[in-house]
């Protein structure tokens, strides 16, 4: 941007005798030249803020001028005007505008009747500091306190989001080079530890709109940029699921697992307690929950809460296989609203069943072929009994009379002997098996 400069000295009129600092420039913005006439007592004076100004006018791209004379509550209606609107939403998804719009118009309220007709140029740092203490010592605004005249105290976390809202306000002007300093920039202002955490019950959906909204403004007032989680793109996504088999069946499914294929996956084994199946995009893992929680040392209520869970993790590793994971299911983007929604959370949890067979193993016939060997002491009479049992859950009792089955009570006998059927029988009436 080209600046023009005069300096001279005033001959005539009330202002003789002083310096005059003339600049003109080029408003590329609104198309036409624009001109700043400033005073000074003295020439060296006039020459430090001739440069000065065409520095600001550079680094503003002409708009200083306009910032100059702006106050507070005026960039706080065109920032209503312009973003601070009901949210559009299209496909579950914000296009538009805020999603608490009202709670931005109130926190505007407030900070205008502090900041009101100040020059935007004159609100600094110091400045922030100072509403702080000024909404912390007034208290609640709320028109029903106010008109009982009861004082009541505000938290931190109420004044942090103000805040937020005035830092998205400045920093709008600064994007304008209506100010030439971002005052919220390393001004500590905003105090995270004031942040208090939620305790009411939330449905699962909440839950996952609840954490994105976290995620939204925590990565917003760590950054000071605008940032929403729910159009993020995902990059990697893990999905995980509890199975309840039970105490004595967890070391047992996992055993299952050791000898399990999954096409395009290698197996990796860690002694009993977990089983890998991964590629270079994707992970899957079976382990026992109980272990990990007792490895690491977690409270006792966890690791009783823990007991008898075969946990099932499913890892998509890069941006390509969450991308091929989603067409595969029929996802309509990878964007984490998209991703987490609870339908196809459900969707990736019954993919991961499918992959593992989950539904095919069979926890009552490990039951059973071990309580056989407790009854018999002998691996292959109790694989003979615990078949056995199995044939009569599946063909009825008498079974074996039926021609179709060619089997007979005495070629079990011969099979098995009479010590077998009197355990079978006995065990089927305490219903142990």
């Amino acid at each position: 941007m080209e600046v023009k400069s005069k300096i001279f000295k005033r001959k005539t009129g009330k202002s003789k005798g002083t310096w005059i600092i003339r600049i003109e420039y080029f408003d590329e913005i609104l198309g036409k030249k624009r001109f700043m006439e400033r005073h000074a007592d003295k020439r060296s004076d006039a020459v430090d803020k001739r440069d000065r100004l065409a520095n600001e006018i550079v680094k503003s791209h002409g708009q200083i001028q306009t910032g100059e004379r702006m106050t507070f509550e005026k960039l706080a209606d065109l920032c209503e005007k312009n973003f601070y609107q009901p949210a559009v939403i299209v496909e579950r998804r914000k296009i538009d505008g805020v999603r608490s719009h009202k709670t931005a118009e109130w926190h505007i309220r407030i900070l205008k009747k502090f900041f009101g007709k100040r020059l935007i140029r004159q609100i600094t740092t110091e400045s922030l500091t100072d509403y702080k203490l000024w909404r912390l010592k007034n208290g609640s605004e709320n028109k029903v306190y106010k008109e009982q005249k009861e004082k009541r105290p505000i938290k931190l976390a109420t004044v942090n989001r103000e805040l937020s809202t005035m830092r998205r306000i400045m920093r709008f002007a600064y994007g304008k080079g209506w100010i030439l300093k971002d005052i919220f920039f390393n001004s500590k202002v905003i105090e995270m530890s004031a942040e208090i955490e939620r305790t009411r019950l939330l449905t699962f959906s909440e839950e996952i709109q609840e954490t994105l909204e976290l995620i939204s403004n925590n990565v917003g007032m760590r950054t000071e940029f605008e940032f929403d989680a729910f159009m993020a793109q995902m990059v990697r996504s893990d999905y995980a699921s509890n199975w309840m088999v039970g105490d004595k069946q967890v070391k047992p499914v996992i055993r299952r697992y050791t000898g399990f294929q999954i096409p395009r996956l290698l197996r990796h084994t860690i002694g009993d307690e977990t089983v890998y199946f991964t590629n270079k995009s994707r992970t899957m893992r079976v382990y026992d929950k109980q272990a990990e929680v007792c490895a690491k040392k977690m409270s006792l209520d966890l690791q009783e809460q823990s007991k008898g869970i075969v946990r099932i993790e499913y890892s998509l590793l890069n941006a390509d296989s969450v991308q091929s994971f989603a067409q595969r299911l029929g996802f309509k983007n990878t964007t984490a609203g998209e991703m987490l929604s609870q339908t196809n959370i459900h969707a990736a949890h019954c993919e991961l069943k499918e992959l593992l067979k989950v539904n095919s193993i069979n926890l009552s016939e490990e039951r059973k072929l071990k309580i056989a060997f407790e009854l018999t002491q002998n691996v292959k009479r109790a694989i003979n009994l615990s078949g056995f049992v199995e044939a009569i859950d599946c063909f009825g009792a008498d079974f074996y009379q039926n021609d179709s089955f060619k089997m007979s009570k005495s070629t079990l006998q011969t099979k098995a002997g009479n010590r077998l059927i009197f355990l079978m029988q006995m065990a089927r009436k305490t219903n142990r098996l």
